[in-house]
């Protein structure tokens, strides 16, 4: 006889399935977060900012002859930006 098989008595699926229903846990919950979104007002209220924000850097670089390279940045920054919350929100779940 091996010493533990003498010294422990307990079963080995009673030590295996809590940790297999915490990974099941887990997984449902990754899965059930991924259908809870924000409201659409708050995209409508993004989408308005980064337009208004668009208008204000338009008006900036149409003041000057040479064109600003800090406006352009912000501009393709504020799109960068809602395209990376939407993907965010909405992985593509493969």
């Amino acid at each position: 006889m091996s010493a533990a098989t003498v010294a422990d008595k307990t079963p080995p699926f009673t030590v295996l399935l809590p940790a297999v229903n915490q990974m099941i846990e887990v997984m449902t919950t990754r899965i059930a977060m991924t259908t809870f979104h924000p409201p659409a007002a708050v995209y409508a209220m993004i989408c308005v900012l980064a337009v208004i924000s668009s208008v204000f850097v338009g008006y900036g670089m149409a003041e000057h002859k040479v064109r600003s390279v800090i406006h352009s940045r912000v501009r393709s920054g504020h799109e960068r930006v809602l395209c990376v919350i939407l993907n965010l929100e909405y992985p593509a779940l493969d």
